[in-house]
């Protein structure tokens, strides 16, 4: 199922909150981020970690 708005919309609501639980969905997680599309997110402490490891993988190869 998808809901979807212009972005224009969704960058002009002040908090944006995004609950992500699977597994599949760290790559949009990601992509949703790096689009600065949430404000606030909710994960579960396997989502943290792999965030964490690919903030330090991105850090390593950044010059």
């Amino acid at each position: 199922r998808v809901i979807s708005a212009e972005l224009g919309s969704l960058r002009a609501i002040e908090k944006r909150l995004m609950v992500v639980q699977e597994d599949s969905k760290f790559e949009p997680l990601l992509a949703a981020i790096a689009g600065g599309l949430c404000t606030h997110l909710v994960i579960g402490a396997h989502m943290a970690g792999r965030l964490l490891e690919h903030a330090g993988a991105a850090s390593k190869t950044a010059p």
